[in-house]
Formats: structure tokens, sequence, C-alpha cells
């Protein structure tokens, strides 16, 4: 499950960025853009943690115990994920822009999690670098 948080982050992450570059706001420079989610990692993490992993272990344990296979899975995180985006939706604003990343990172956080445990240089790499983006920008949230 480890694995699948940190997935989740890159890809909450990544879906954001393209989301800001497309929708939100196209005449800033993609500097600009990466520099606004850089800003939102600690919150992303959060949302990841207090809400994605939970959801993501009844709904891991509901399909194990269905004997659903990867695609069935998958699709089921999909679900989990637009469920997760409406609450966030909901909650924020009513801003379409946070209900994508939930979608896109609930069913890449659980297809990568598995892979991501077996490869523990790749999941190491990737942990540090994103833990290492979420204490550098919270810190920068602090200092003001």
């Amino acid at each position: 499950m480890f694995g699948g948080a940190v997935a989740s982050i890159w890809a909450a992450s990544g879906t954001l960025y393209v989301a800001w570059v497309a929708f939100s706001a196209p005449g800033l420079s993609p500097l600009e853009h990466a520099r606004q989610v850089l800003a939102a990692m600690p919150f992303i993490a959060a949302v990841v943690v207090v809400l994605g992993v939970p959801l993501a272990l009844v709904v891991d344990r509901f399909c194990r115990l269905r004997g659903w296979g990867p695609r069935r899975t998958a699709a089921a995180f999909a679900v989990l994920g637009a469920l997760a985006g409406l609450i966030l939706w909901a909650a924020l604003g009513r801003d379409p822009l946070f209900l994508w990343p939930a979608v896109v990172a609930a069913p890449v956080a659980r297809t990568a999690a598995e892979p991501l445990a077996r490869q523990r240089w790749a999941l190491g790499v990737l942990t540090a670098v994103c833990g290492g983006l979420v204490c550098a920008t919270t810190l920068m949230w602090i200092a003001g």
C-alpha cells in the first residue's frame, strides 16, 4: 500500500500540472505551473494519506474478498477516485481542477503498488524525491 500512496501522490501531481496547463491558466509558463504544483504537494500528500489510503484499504479488501482480477480492481479504484474527487470537489469550492487528479491517481496507484513493492530501488527513489519535495514545500509555507 505504501507504493500505491507514493504512486498516487505522483499521479495526482502530474494530473494537476496537466490540468493547470490545459484549463486553469494557459497563458502562464510551464515553470509557473510547476511552481503551483510544488506548492500544492503538501496538500496532495495530506489528501492521499488522510482520504485516499483508508478508502483504498477498504476497496482493496473488498476486491480481494470477491476474487476480482487486476482489471476489475483497477475499475473499482477508478470509481473510488471519482468518489474521492467528488468529495474534494464539493469540499473545495466546486472547482473541477480538484476532481481529475483523484480520478487519475486512484487506479494508477493500485496498478503501480505491487510492481513498486517488488522494485525496492524505484520505490525508494520515488519516496525520497516525493518526501523531499513535500518537506521543502511545507517549510516554504511555514517560512512564509
